[in-house]
Formats: structure tokens, sequence, C-alpha cells
């Protein structure tokens, strides 16, 4: 390993580069400046002074994430994407957040994100308010930042930048020295919807209806059958609510307000029921009125507004290094050979060979219809980002990455504990 003298005061030096400009200035001393200044607004600042102060506020750690930060703003802006990928990246970000964590009463309730950043140090202000409400409340489908209200502009800019921008970077990195991976590892872009239905009967007229569906799918994508306003999703969610109502109305039908009501008080006296059935219908009670704490009515409502914030579909990129996408048994299908993967020809995943079947019953007893995408050498550029995206969870192309592009962008490491730092971190030969 070579020594670096630990008399030199400049950090690291490196071809410069910024989110507003695409010219590199060498920092060989410490004198010249960080970014061109001509531009206006730009500050005259130093590598030496911006590495002095995040040094100082938390260490080595913080202080090279910004110069890998920088790195990744300038891979993007020459990679030649659009600022709606950023914005979208932020925006799936968010919708992370929509979790039991940040709910009451299953409603999201965005006092409580705002809460949790501001004591993690980030600046958030509510002024016009906040959000509360399910997935249906939603502004845009499945879009949480759409509907919050606060301002979350600290957060994005001091965190959620600099975590997509390396993001950029590994995926670059992946594009332009690990293009083989398109070739020797298997890639799959799968979208899928699931169900499961509670009775046979109920059971056999879905998979019935939703598979004649996706058969008879012609013009419109996959995505929009099942997001449309009468799409698979909201069938389903219909059914869902509809044994809800069934199941409550057979607890007490005087409290439900559902169309069973009526007919579960006129065929029979709940107090008439037998032991086993009055045993079975305690348990049930229990269960909306969460053992007590609450009346069984409120249990019921809140059961509703859980079911709104179901998602049936979803879309996922993973590889054959480990992902789990759906079900065990359907990965191992999913990450087959081409030829041997059993598919329709619009890229339906077959129940078995010699049928046309596109429902399957998985082993988690969820019933699936599944649509696969393979990425591979021959694929767009857009495909190829997906498949990097997902590559780039694995640790060791994220180290690559970075020990990669710290010796393109000519970074020299002058100060021995930073040496140190990058050279075990990321196995970097300091020049």
């Amino acid at each position: 390993m070579k020594k670096i003298s630990k008399l030199i005061p400049l950090i690291l030096s490196v071809a410069v580069i910024t989110g507003c400009s695409s010219k590199s200035i060498e920092v060989s001393n410490g004198s010249e400046n960080l970014v061109d200044t001509s531009k206006t607004g730009v500050t005259n600042t130093t590598y030496q002074e911006l590495y002095d102060k995040l040094y100082a506020a938390s260490g080595t750690t913080v202080a090279t994430d910004e110069i890998v930060y920088q790195i990744g703003l300038d891979l993007f802006e020459k990679s030649g994407r659009s600022q709606s990928e950023w914005d979208e990246r932020v925006r799936l970000a968010f919708n992370d957040f929509f979790n039991s964590t940040y709910m009451y009463g299953e409603k999201f309730d965005e006092r409580m994100l705002a809460a949790s950043l501001r004591t993690q140090g980030y600046n958030v202000s509510c002024s016009t308010g906040t959000f509360l409400g399910t997935k249906a409340d939603l502004v845009d489908y499945d879009n949480l930042q759409s509907s919050l209200r606060c301002d979350y502009s600290d957060y994005i800019s001091r965190y959620l930048n600099h975590s997509i921008a390396k993001d950029f970077l590994y995926e670059e990195y992946i594009l332009s020295q690990k293009s083989v991976y398109f070739t020797n590892k298997m890639i799959r872009e799968v979208e899928y919807f699931y169900f499961n239905p509670l009775t046979y009967n109920v059971s056999d007229k879905y998979v019935d209806l939703f598979g004649t569906a996706v058969k008879n799918l012609e013009s419109s994508s996959f995505e929009d059958l099942v997001l449309d306003s009468n799409g698979l999703q909201e069938q389903w969610k219909t059914q869902k609510l509809d044994e809800l109502d069934q199941d409550f109305a057979l607890i007490d039908y005087t409290k439900s307000n559902s169309k069973y009501a009526d007919l579960y008080k006129d065929i029979f006296d709940l107090s008439a029921h037998t032991d086993e059935v009055k045993a079975e219908l305690s348990s049930e009670i229990k269960e909306y009125s969460n053992s007590g704490v609450q009346s069984i009515f409120t249990g019921y409502e809140l059961k509703k507004l859980a079911l709104q914030n179901v998602i049936y579909y979803y879309n996922k990129v993973g590889t054959d290094e480990g992902s789990t996408l759906i079900a065990s048994d359907l990965d191992t299908k999913i990450f087959k050979d081409e030829d041997a993967m059993l598919k329709n020809s619009n890229g339906f995943l077959l129940a078995q060979s010699g049928s046309d079947e596109v429902v399957i019953k998985g082993s988690d007893s969820q019933y699936y219809i599944i649509k696969v995408n393979i990425i591979n050498a021959d694929s767009s550029i857009e495909d190829k980002r997906k498949g990097a995206k997902a590559l780039a969870k694995n640790t060791s192309n994220t180290k690559g990455a970075i020990a990669y592009y710290l010796g393109q962008y000519n970074v020299k490491v002058y100060d021995q504990s930073l040496y140190e730092y990058i050279d075990t971190t990321y196995d970097f030969e300091a020049k």
C-alpha cells in the first residue's frame, strides 16, 4: 500500500462536478474553486473548506459521502436522463412512508411523519395543515407525495437527493462497466395481480372472470386492466368488502349497516346458536373488538378502512442473485431460461405446459396473474436501466462502482485517515 503524507493540508483533489455545471476544475492545492463561480449564485468554496465543515460536523464518512454525491449528480446529467426520472425516485421514496409507523386508525397521519423527520434533524414546516386518509383518499393513485401538505424540501435536499444520486452512480457503473451482466445473469421484470378468495365457489368465479379478462387483453396494458376505475383490483376490493359485510352481519346483524343485516335478522335468532358456533363467534368478536379494547362496530369500520390501503398489483424487477419477487415456487418458474419459461404470446406466465390458463395458485395459497418481461443484452436502454437498479442492490456492485468512479474522477487522497477509510470501504488504491 502506498503511504500518503499527512503534512499536505488538502484532503481530496478531483475533477470537480456539480449539479449545475459541466465544467471540470482540477483542485490540487486547496485554493482552487470547488465550482465554476462565473455561474450566478454559485458560492466560491474550496474542497478543503467543504471537507473541513463536513468533517467537523460528522466525520470522514459524511465528508466522503458528499464527494460520491457530487459524482452521482454529474453522471446523472451526462447520462441524458430526464428530471422526471429523478422526481419518480423521490415519489417512490415517499410511498415507503405509507406504513404502520405513521398510521392512526388505519389512516396515514402526516403529523406523525413530520414529527419523525424533525426528530432526525430535518426542517419540516406544515403551514397549510396535514394529510389524514387512506390510499383511496390520495390525489393520485399510489402517490403519497401528491397528497402531503407539509414542506419536505430540506429532507429531499439533504437526504433523498444524496441517496438517489448514489443510486444513479451505481446503475451507470453497471450499464457502462458490467454490461456482461445482461448476458450471464437472469433479470426479470414482473407485473402481477393477486387475489385470495375465501370460498371455492368465489375462487372459481374470479379465476374464470380475471383469467378471461387477461386472455382478451388487447390494446390496453396489464396495469391499466388492473387499475382502471372498474378494473380487476376495484372488482376484487368490492368482493372483499362484500365478504367483510357478510362476516360482520353474522356476528351482530343489529350493528351491521350492510345489505346482510336484514337477511340474518330474518333467518335466525343469534341466541339460538349451538355452543360450537357460539365459540366461533366469540373468537370473531374478540378480533373485531381487539379483545374488548373497542366496540365490534369500530373494529368493523377499521377493517373496511384497512381494505382501502391494500394494493393487489405490483411491478418488480429482480435477478437470480437471491431476489424474492413472489411466492418461492413462482420465483422458480420466473427465473428459468427463456426457452424453458412457460409464457403465452403476451408474456403471461402459464399455469402448466399445454394449458392456456394464466391464473396460477402459489405455494402461499394466493392466486396470481403474472406478466414477465425478460431483460437481457438485447433489451432497450429503458429496460436495462430497470435491470441495473436491481443489480445495484448487490453490495459488491456498489463498492465496485464507487472505487471505479473515484479513479475515473482522478480523486487523490492526502489525509491518512481518509485514505484508510476509502481504501478499506471501497478497495480503492489511491493515487
